[in-house]
């Protein structure tokens, strides 16, 4: 999975100055991307966007570099620089349950959001779709689920002291599917085993713990 990862920092004196960004050794990051709105602007918002788009590569008064183990901005220029950068993470899964992390961060994060979708991609027309047990550490987060063309759009407030987190959720699965549509008596005998099997089939991955949030 894909984090698109966004910084703001303010820089005040037009001095060198190296701003620490990423662990490089405990995070994989591609496409960044760095742009700075004057220190003359910053205050006034009536000016809108002016942001400048630089090349952390060829520009020779901001700069990307890597120091001590660390991805870090450096730079002599003063005003707000927007980092723009995609972090990596494994999407771990046991049978059903699966879990996206993003740690090794050197900043609080002050929310998230994603997009969970269904193996097969249903078709927008469909219904039923649904994650469940879904459960997030730190336990204080807020969160927020709307379904969007049978996938679900998740938005997350995090706490300003958390610079990590952890998401769990069973597999999305269509609900209507789960359910066998059987006429009032054409119900064999064959068919009442194998509805009652399925009934009583319990999933094991259910997240019950404490310290998981989730009752």
């Amino acid at each position: 999975a894909s984090f698109h990862v966004e910084l703001m920092i303010r820089v005040m004196s037009s001095k060198w100055t190296t701003i620490p960004i990423a662990n490089t050794t405990a995070m994989v990051a591609s496409d960044w991307k760095v742009s700075w709105m004057p220190e003359e602007y910053v205050d006034k918002t009536s000016t809108g966007s002016t942001y400048v788009v630089l090349d952390p590569v060829a520009d020779p008064e901001t700069m990307l570099l890597i120091k001590d183990e660390q991805q870090v901005l450096a730079t002599n220029r003063s005003g707000l620089f927007r980092v723009q950068f995609s972090a990596y993470s494994r999407v771990r899964k046991d049978r059903k349950l699966n879990a996206i992390s993003l740690s090794s961060l050197l900043y609080p994060l002050s929310g998230a959001s994603m997009t969970l979708c269904s193996h097969d991609m249903a078709a927008p027309d469909d219904e039923g779709i649904a994650v469940k047990e879904l459960s997030i550490n730190p336990t204080s987060a807020v969160l927020k689920v709307q379904p969007d063309n049978g996938c679900a759009q998740i938005s997350v407030i995090l706490p300003l002291t958390s610079n990590k987190f952890e998401i769990r959720w069973l597999d999305i699965v269509d609900a209507a599917k789960e359910k066998k549509k059987v006429e009032p008596g054409a119900m064999d005998e064959a068919t009442a085993e194998d509805q009652s099997e399925d009934s009583l089939t319990v999933s094991h991955d259910v997240m019950h713990t404490v310290e998981d949030g989730v009752i």
